[in-house]
């Protein structure tokens, strides 16, 4: 009498939106267990996808294991606890059952149908099943985007998942000592300071962590102080019809929101300036500058120098000073890091002089007290016309206005726009204003200021002071000659 061949199971688990996300897991894994061993089936696999939606299109991990499973004849039957676990869509769900009809593997839900492959009505139903389910799936997710749209509109703050740094997780409450940090690194930002130079004098001289708990980083920074939130502002991520998400590129300010601001408007208008210029350099992973002379010193080719290090005969790093030498067939020359100390006893040397901090004020300062203003008023023109040719885009792509007065209304922005930005140039024409100036402006001790200033304040200081160009040596002269760095003081 021949044996019955035990039938090998595999158990299929998923939730998404459940708060209780592990217990639902848990409970759907205890029926499916049920189930096979009332079928006398052996579990040989559980997948599970906890949190993640099969209607969205995201990844899947286990799910995708699964279906390697059933490709590699490894098992013969899925316990599920309802159909859309597995799948919400209807092209899914077609897939899947002609998957299953081609490997002749069944799927059992605790809840609902089955998919048989032997039945003929299953794919008629398991379709009817699927268009249903997708539908929900569908209108669950118009009644989230249009609670989102009403949350934004009204001015409500935004609630759940990661709170936002400077307030409390009620999104209204202002934590003190994060605001203040806002509001310092705002300053610092406007002033000149790099963003990872205020990373570190502000939220890593205070032990300020962001809210994920990892230390602060110049991107992350950059986005709190470029987010409409921090402002006082409500806004809205509508979602990306191709891909489902929502992204912050896509972010519409609806309006004034229910909660305090940490920054205030004029502030917001200055750091978007700043922070959204195209010409400015984003902050990139990677080390910290440590040299200040690194692409400040310029080789006898023209180009600039950068730190190199090389092992010595004794196996010790020596660094160096050399160009990129990309000019093919270019003179060009390197310098021992020697180079470092001699520009900084003539930097200290110089600012001994009795005229030094008030020539260095004079070039940092601009000769009108009112460019200052002048440049914020021009900055806050100009960022009202950006905003209105946003407006204007949207309405053409809404097809609110034609393709003939889109035009002829971009071009007129574009030319206002452009004036803004001739006049800008003119003010700063010949001024080497820079923020140094806030710090320099009461003359502290020249010597304790260089020891504690940062490689970007010694390097910006230094370029305003002189320029710095390296001659040939000697050919193969090893020790290093100071006669080599020609110095050209400016005025």
């Amino acid at each position: 009498m021949a044996t019955m061949t035990t039938r090998r199971a595999a158990i299929y688990a998923r939730i998404s939106l459940d708060k209780q996300e592990e217990a639902g897991v848990k409970r759907q894994i205890h029926l499916a267990t049920k189930q096979a061993d009332a079928d006398e089936a052996e579990v040989v696999a559980t997948y599970v996808d906890n949190n993640v939606s099969a209607f969205s299109g995201e990844y899947r991990p286990e799910y995708n294991k699964l279906i390697h499973s059933i490709e590699n004849r490894e098992v013969d039957v899925v316990y599920v606890y309802a159909l859309d676990r597995l799948t919400r869509r209807t092209k899914d769900t077609l897939a899947l059952f002609e998957l299953c009809e081609k490997y002749n593997v069944t799927v059992k839900a605790n809840r609902g149908y089955n998919i048989d492959p032997s039945d003929p009505a299953s794919r008629l139903t398991i379709v009817i099943l699927g268009l249903i389910a997708e539908q929900e799936s569908i209108d669950r997710a118009a009644r989230i985007r249009a609670a989102y749209e009403d949350r934004a509109r009204t001015g409500r703050p935004k609630t759940g998942g990661r709170r936002m740094f400077g307030y409390d997780t009620d999104a209204v409450t202002i934590i003190d000592e994060e605001a203040q940090a806002i509001l310092d690194a705002a300053a610092m930002v406007i002033a000149g300071k790099t963003l990872r130079e205020t990373v570190r004098d502000v939220f890593d001289a205070r032990g300020l962590t962001a809210t994920s708990g990892r230390p602060m980083t110049a991107p992350t920074l950059r986005d709190i102080l470029l987010n409409p939130r921090v402002r006082g502002l409500s806004t809205f991520n509508p979602t990306d019809p191709e891909t489902g998400h929502r992204l912050v590129k896509d972010r519409r300010i609806i309006g004034k929101g229910n909660w305090p601001a940490v920054i205030d408007e004029a502030t917001g208008e200055k750091l978007d300036a700043i922070l959204r210029d195209p010409a400015r350099r984003r902050s990139h992973s990677g080390n910290a500058p440590r040299h200040f002379l690194a692409s400040v010193l310029t080789c006898t080719c023209g180009a600039p120098m950068y730190a190199r290090n090389r092992r010595s005969k004794n196996g010790k790093p020596r660094r160096y000073y050399t160009c990129k030498r990309s000019e093919p067939g270019g003179t060009h020359v390197s310098i021992g890091a020697e180079v470092d100390n001699l520009i900084e006893a003539a930097i200290l040397k110089r600012m001994e002089q009795p005229d030094a901090v008030a020539v260095i004020q004079k070039a940092l300062t601009p000769e009108d007290d009112t460019l200052t203003e002048q440049l914020q008023n021009l900055t806050g023109q100009k960022n009202a016309l950006l905003a209105k040719r946003e407006q204007i885009e949207d309405a053409a792509l809404n097809e609110d206005i034609d393709m003939s007065t889109f035009v002829r209304m971009s071009k007129k922005v574009e030319a206002q726009i452009s004036g803004l930005d001739e006049d800008m140039r003119e003010l700063t024409t010949n001024l080497d204003a820079d923020p140094l100036a806030v710090e320099l402006a009461d003359g502290p001790d020249f010597a304790e200021w260089w020891g504690g200033a940062s490689v970007e304040d010694k390097r910006r200081l230094t370029r305003l002071m002189m320029d710095i160009h390296i001659q040939p040596g000697r050919l193969g002269a090893k020790v290093f000659d100071p006669q080599r760095v020609k110095i050209s003081w400016k005025q």
